[in-house]
């Protein structure tokens, strides 16, 4: 499909760079790389996009940002212009490049080909071709989720040219790479599909058993579209086995979803199944409804398929009434559709429906033309040898999926131990004294292979030796991470306690999750009592992020934690931006004491509020990460200073007062960039900071403590399978 394998880092950068002034700059044509019309008028959106990142793209000599940009176009761009022209340019650049980069981008300017072909032109033998050479070059290259990808989309094709062996056997060879990429997405694909297969050939049980799979896993995954078809496949089923209150439960859970996404095309199609139930238990009145609800959703949608299945069921219903006139009419437009298509099933029953329509109506000539094509199409569908393929190659993809299991448990396992030993040695490498314990192991293990090595004793006593040191060592390992364990407890001493915000601090929350053991984010806090009672008491906190996460990021926290105390408690500043101005001046000293060339650029991003809740104003500076207020369910984004608490290239500037008066009911935001920076989701890309802030307007009507819950639950969702990139904070505050 067209949205595949998004590119990050260009999502990122237009972000970073786009300015509302640059969507207004009129460029030439040659700034636009494509064929410009003269009438043309841009789309906002795509307006904003386009010209915010060709500036970066005309401005950078990076090739791998430059044809990352152009992907970014031809997957994201709304006009089907564009991006169709955009994508037609990527195909150009890249074509007949050797090295594996440009295949890659080539590979999936086909792929988006092979959708402008299936999707908006509806020629299948275009897009079959585009797809196979897509997967061709994803197979040159060893990326095998994009092979699976391609599999997939061919099998699609296949099915709907009514060449079902073909398809199962695309299916299957899809099957496999998912299933060893340990991909549940795209094995709830495949299961989808295979459901349909199973059910179009009336065999409900398998088909009722595929659903169920890929019910399961798109539950566990939170793939909205997924779970409300496979809802509306098992109403389906439900009702063909007579369960009627079952398969109404199903439809309305399928509806539900679809209706809230205003996807017309799958309400149009569920309303047909509610129809089918309706008429069934003789409700004429439901059964109407919901014909006539399936129809005028239709009508909006601009898929053929759907629009082909509709009309076929509305000519069904005038035929019932002996309306032969209007029966005719939607009987025509139904096989109209489905021969555009080439979709045997649905040609075969608009065809049986004219025959009888031409009967009727006395027109013999044509009743005939049309049984004879209908009864072509149903010896297509019942062919019993493409029955038996079906069946053959299930039992194989099911025979194989065990095997591949069991072979790939144990490269799992293999994985595992490999990545754990990795962390292991990180965490070794990383502190003085694991260094000093494991130089200490080396050299004991060291010296006694050389003493046994020159001493003949038996295989027993050399097994003894080795089990010795083996236990040597991880008791030395065990002492080392008992040591982080315990460097955990003394990191969390120092951070603000929970009593203290809780006495100081409306309702609030504060997500923290670190990577490792020990933490490179924190969050301190302190309340200075005014000594002139004219002036209410202020609640200072900050939210940081220091250089570094694990063992040396958790050196840098105790140093800023230090140097904070040091400037508020004890030197009496009390000014958010004369506090980092402070602060930043001596974390520079304690780093380069030693006066090297080279000088240390440790430190930290960070915002640090002042807070007087008595006369609802908040002052703060802020390095790096922004501070976000949702007020009356809009966002309002404060920016931050372009530079870090400590050293960095250029001028040390000195930090920015803001001074804000709150509202009641406003949500303050505080955060570090663990969240944003997640990978995960279905392609594995970053969750983004425009998407991390939406999500924040969604849920800032809700309890502070739900708040808590959802955001946590929501980056243990994305983030899946994958490692935690960064340390985690996220602090709320309700006034």
């Amino acid at each position: 499909m067209k949205k595949y394998n998004l590119f990050i880092l260009t999502l990122l950068l237009s972000i970073t760079y786009y300015t509302p002034s640059l969507a207004q700059t009129k460029y030439n044509i040659s700034f636009y790389l494509i064929d410009i019309k003269s009438d043309f008028v841009f789309d906002e959106s795509d307006k904003k996009r386009v010209d915010s990142l060709l500036t970066i793209y005309h401005k950078t000599n990076d090739q791998v940002l430059k044809l990352g940009i152009i992907k970014d176009f031809s997957e994201q761009l709304r006009s089907e212009y564009l991006w169709i022209s955009y994508n037609d340019y990527l195909f150009k650049i890249t074509e007949n490049k050797n090295d594996t980069l440009s295949k890659q981008f080539h590979a999936t300017s086909l792929n988006n080909l092979g959708y402008e072909y299936q999707y908006l032109k509806n020629d299948l033998v275009g897009a079959k071709k585009y797809y196979a050479s897509a997967m061709e070059i994803y197979k040159s290259i060893g990326a095998n989720d994009g092979v699976a990808t391609m599999l997939n989309n061919l099998a699609y094709i296949y099915q709907h040219e009514g060449n079902i062996e073909k398809c199962v056997e695309l299916y299957t060879e899809a099957g496999k790479l998912f299933q060893a990429l340990d991909q549940p997405l795209g094995l709830t694909s495949i299961y989808i599909n295979l459901g349909y297969i199973y059910f179009n050939n009336n065999d409900m049980e398998k088909a009722e058993d595929f659903f169920k799979k890929a019910l399961v896993y798109a539950l566990k995954t939170n793939q909205e579209s997924v779970i409300a078809n496979a809802y509306n496949q098992l109403g389906t089923i439900q009702n063909n086995k007579n369960n009627t209150k079952e398969a109404i439960n199903y439809f309305n859970k399928a509806i539900t979803i679809y209706q809230k996404n205003k996807n017309y095309s799958r309400v149009a199609l569920i309303s047909l199944g509610l129809s089918n139930v309706y008429n069934k238990i003789n409700d004429s009145t439901s059964y109407r409804k919901h014909i006539f609800t399936a129809y005028s959703n239709a009508q909006l949608s601009s898929d053929m398929e759907v629009k082909a299945k509709v009309y076929d069921h509305v000519a069904f219903f005038y035929l019932s009434k002996k309306d032969y006139a209007n029966a005719l009419v939607f009987a025509d437009s139904s096989y109209s559709f489905a021969k555009k298509i080439a979709y045997p099933q649905l040609i075969f029953n608009a065809a049986q429906k004219l025959s009888t329509i031409y009967k009727q109506k006395g027109n013999y000539d044509l009743a005939y033309t049309y049984l004879n094509e209908a009864s072509v199409m149903k010896d297509s569908l019942n062919n019993d040898a493409a029955k038996k393929s079906i069946i053959k190659s299930q039992y194989k993809f099911e025979y194989d999926k065990k095997e591949l299991q069991l072979k790939t448990e144990e490269e799992k396992k293999e994985i595992i131990r490999k990545t754990e030993k990795q962390k292991q040695q990180l965490i070794l490498v990383s502190t003085i004294i694991a260094l000093l314990l494991t130089f200490g192991v080396l050299y004991y293990v060291y010296r006694n292979y050389r003493v046994k090595q020159k001493l003949t004793i038996s295989l027993e006593e050399k097994n003894k030796i080795i089990n010795s040191q083996k236990n040597l060592v991880e008791a030395k390992q065990k002492e080392i991470l008992d040591s982080i364990n315990y460097a955990k407890r003394i990191q969390r001493a120092l951070l603000a306690s929970d009593t203290l915000l809780k006495n100081n601090l409306p309702e609030h929350f504060v997500l923290y999750k670190p990577k490792d053991i020990v933490s490179g984010d924190f969050y301190w806090a302190t309340k200075i009592e005014e000594t002139d009672k004219k002036e209410s008491n202020t609640f200072i906190l900050a939210t940081c992020d220091c250089t570094g996460h694990g063992v040396p990021g958790a050196f840098m926290s105790l140093l800023n934690i230090s140097k904070l105390n040091e400037t508020v408690n004890e030197k009496k500043i009390s000014q958010p931006d004369l506090i980092f101005n402070h602060v930043r001046e001596e974390i520079i000293s304690a780093l380069n004491s030693d006066e090297t060339k080279e000088k240390s650029r440790d430190g930290m991003d960070a915002i640090l509020c002042a807070f007087d809740f008595n006369n609802l104003k908040l002052k703060f500076a802020a390095a790096n990460n922004p501070l976000i207020i949702i007020r009356d369910n809009s966002i309002i984004e404060y920016k931050a200073d372009k530079f870090p608490v400590g050293e960095h290239q250029g001028e040390l500037k000195p930090f920015t007062l803001q001074t804000l008066e709150l509202q009641k009911g406003d949500c303050i935001y505080t955060f570090t960039d663990g969240y944003a920076d997640q990978f995960g989701g279905k392609k594995g890309k970053k969750l983004m900071s425009k998407n991390f802030k939406a999500f924040l307007l969604s849920i800032s009507h809700k309890p502070m403590n739900v708040q808590q819950t959802e955001l946590e639950n929501t980056f243990t969702d994305w983030r899946g399978n994958m490692e935690q990139v960064d340390d985690l904070l996220v602090i709320g505050i309700r006034v």
